[in-house]
């Protein structure tokens, strides 16, 4: 029996002032000037599964990822992880409800470039209490073996490349427990070699009963999908 990850029911969310100037692109704009990202926009994401958010530059992909991820708020709908609503619960305990359940991958890698690639995969780890066997070098070396990196740990984050980064990352995001991995284009920086690595390690997640959801514009994920949701069409 197929279980749901994450369920959306009648999203809503708008950027703009009302009468303002609009900052943000998005798929359109109603009568005050406001820009509409998604109007009663539903979709259900299963767990086992790896889904793929795709469409234009200004669709919403990175908006949804947010919006998913409880990092930012919907304007109306509900969003549901498995049967909870997390915006029925105060901010504190929403807070700690994401820390538990998410793993992100940012597009821009969040990386602190004064650190080591040690210090940054063991950073998410300070806000949870975690036993200490995660933030041993070889749980470390198993999520870097995973995105397909193979560097000293003692590197600094300013001496990597934009691929490099791009998978320590993608490695720190694997540090940490969780069982929901949402990304935001995690290989618009690779080569196709490890593109493909990358694409089998997501799936492999999925197939051990994470939900993971991926946004993307690289047709080479699409071929590792189970379910791709076009934002352009609504």
């Amino acid at each position: 029996m197929t279980q749901i990850g994450i369920s959306v029911h009648n999203l809503g969310k708008v950027f703009g002032k009302r009468g303002g100037e609009v900052k943000n692109k998005g798929v359109g704009k109603n009568g005050d000037g406001q820009t509409i990202i998604f109007k009663d926009w539903s979709c259900v994401f299963n767990t086992g599964e790896l889904s793929i958010i795709y469409g234009r530059s200004g669709s919403g992909k990175t908006t949804l990822l947010s919006l998913l991820g409880l990092l930012d708020t919907p304007d109306s709908g509900d969003i549901k992880i498995g049967n909870i609503n997390p915006y029925k619960m105060s901010a504190r305990k929403r807070a700690l409800f994401r820390r538990q359940t998410f793993s992100y991958i940012f597009q821009r890698t969040g990386l602190i470039d004064g650190m080591s690639i040690k210090q940054n995969l063991t950073l998410p780890l300070r806000y949870r209490a975690l036993p200490n066997n995660y933030k041993s070098v070889a749980n470390l070396n198993k999520a870097m073996e995973q995105a397909a990196i193979d560097l000293p740990l003692s590197r600094k984050a300013a001496n990597l490349s934009g691929g490099e980064r791009m998978r320590v990352a993608i490695a720190r995001a694997l540090v940490v427990p969780f069982e929901i991995l949402l990304c935001d284009e995690p290989t618009a920086a690779l080569d196709e070699e490890t593109s493909h690595i990358i694409c089998k390690t997501l799936l492999n997640l999925a197939r051990n009963g994470k939900t993971v959801i991926i946004a993307s514009h690289d047709p080479l994920m699409h071929e590792y999908a189970d379910c791709l949701i076009n934002l352009e069409e609504g």
